[in-house]
């Protein structure tokens, strides 16, 4: 169904571009990048907008009734016209032809949700008109963060109730959108999730890049530094005493990870020391 490759964690992402977590997390508060949430056929409730754009024939005729005075298609023909257009859109989820479930359709690639067996599909006339039914949801779900979300330390928590008819506040929940802002999910059960589980699609890193320039240029210009072969041999010496496996031999793993830890702990910096950078550094290294 979804095509895993397009999505990472963002712990991946710390990791692999040394980026610090509460930069993305600034980020994404400040609405500059999307992340997104990894469901798994949670059960939960489709909020889902009838949209002038949905794959339906009869839509584009209801955007063809003029409903100004003196039009020849009285009211009462526009109100049947839309109770009919009401009544094939739930056809059409019944018979999982809608844009979340359809098999062509590209978006069920990176996201469906499957109307539960004899679920009610109820129609709500406010606002956009919406359709609330049961079902499970799977992929990729753009979360949305609350006014206040910024300020939490721990586990995020999404709302597990109607936002618009809680009497609580909901001011940090994360909101789980669907295809556009007018389709969103809500949880029947309160559900929680660690910051380092949350995703982003790959064709964003990019703009997460630019969003960083400031630090990426700091760690060009440190990279375009060189050191003597002297100063090398140095730094082998020193992990090389306090680095070896039980066999003798060089555990670059271990180099890493202690360098990592030093320059975090100690000097407050931010870079990742990886074992195959150490490797490189190190190379031809005369002993």
């Amino acid at each position: 169904m979804e095509n895993k490759s397009q999505f990472l964690t963002i712990e991946t992402i710390c990791i692999k571009y040394s980026i610090k977590l509460e930069n993305i997390i600034e980020l994404w508060c400040d609405n500059n990048i999307p992340l997104y949430i990894h469901l798994e056929g949670n059960s939960c409730q489709l909020s889902c907008s009838i949209r002038k754009d949905d794959e339906s024939h009869l839509k584009e005729e209801l955007n063809d009734i003029s409903t100004e005075i003196g039009s020849p298609n009285s009211s009462l023909d526009n109100i049947e016209q839309h109770k009919y257009l009401i009544e094939d859109r739930k056809v059409e989820i019944i018979n999982e032809f809608d844009l979340y479930q359809k098999d062509k359709s590209p978006l069920t690639k990176i996201r469906q949700f499957r109307m539960k067996k004899g679920a009610g599909i109820f129609y709500i006339p406010i606002g956009d008109d919406q359709f609330y039914y049961d079902g499970y949801a799977y992929g990729y779900w753009r979360i949305k963060p609350g006014p206040t979300t910024r300020f939490i330390k721990g586990d995020y928590k999404i709302s597990n109730l109607n936002p618009l008819l809680s009497d609580y506040d909901v001011s940090a929940l994360l909101k789980v959108i669907g295809h556009d802002e007018g389709d969103f999910l809500i949880f029947k059960e309160a559900i929680e999730i660690n910051k380092n589980d949350l995703c982003m699609n790959v064709d964003d890193i990019e703009k997460l890049e630019f969003a960083l320039t400031g630090s990426s240029k700091i760690k060009k210009k440190e990279s375009e530094n060189r050191y003597s072969k002297v100063e090398h041999l140095a730094l082998y010496i020193l992990l090389n005493e306090y680095c070896l496996d039980n066999d003798g031999s060089v555990n670059f793993t271990t180099m890493a990870g202690v360098l990592t830890s030093l320059n975090e702990e100690k000097y407050g910096g931010e870079y990742i020391f990886k074992p195959e950078t150490i490797r490189r550094w190190l190379k031809n290294i005369p002993i």
